[in-house]
């Protein structure tokens, strides 16, 4: 059933990373914390059901629901992210609404 969804969503994968354009110096870097597998099942874990999803439109129930087979992709691409500096634009956006309470 995953794979099946996942196939008609996403392109075949040819084992090669895509290029990355390096925007800021080489001196700078995301060292400052570590990516782990336990760091990555501890964050999912501790997501609030029922939110919002991300611009991927993937809910958190099923992030949660299939937290083990989704965790080495995961733990791959952030490991990328981190030794690479790089971090998605969509990822640095949000969109955020203020409700008011009635009296």
């Amino acid at each position: 059933m995953l794979n099946d969804y996942f196939s008609s969503v996403f392109i075949d994968d040819n084992g090669k990373l895509p290029g990355f354009v390096r925007r800021v110096s080489d001196s700078t870097c995301m060292d400052s914390f570590d990516v782990t597998p336990d760091r990555i099942l501890f964050l999912i874990n501790i997501s609030k059901p029922g939110t919002s999803p991300g611009p991927d439109g993937i809910p958190i129930s099923f992030i949660k629901q299939f937290k083990y087979e989704l965790l080495r992709p995961l733990y791959t691409l952030y490991g990328h992210l981190v030794a690479t500096g790089q971090i998605p634009a969509e990822w640095k956006l949000a969109m955020s609404l203020l409700f008011l309470k009635l009296e």
